[in-house]
């Protein structure tokens, strides 16, 4: 089976809370951590603009938005 080739922009609250830090994932392993989604947003892009990958953006609620697909420099 093929890993899928995308990377995600995950909600990762701390225990006991409903917000919080942002993670970047890719094949289940972590790429990094952020307190603000829209770093987290602009690192997963460049990953992606790298390996031609695509990436998701979890909202805070839990849902994914659409899609997104970079083009590659």
């Amino acid at each position: 089976m093929k890993p899928s080739r995308v990377i995600y922009v995950v909600n990762r609250p701390a225990p006991g809370h409903n917000k919080g830090d942002w993670v970047v994932r890719m094949h289940g392993k972590i790429l990094s951590r952020h307190k603000l989604k829209n770093r987290a947003i602009k690192k997963a892009r460049l990953e992606a603009r790298k390996r031609n990958f695509s990436y998701l953006i979890q909202r805070a609620d839990g849902t994914f938005e659409r899609g997104h697909h970079p083009i590659p420099k």
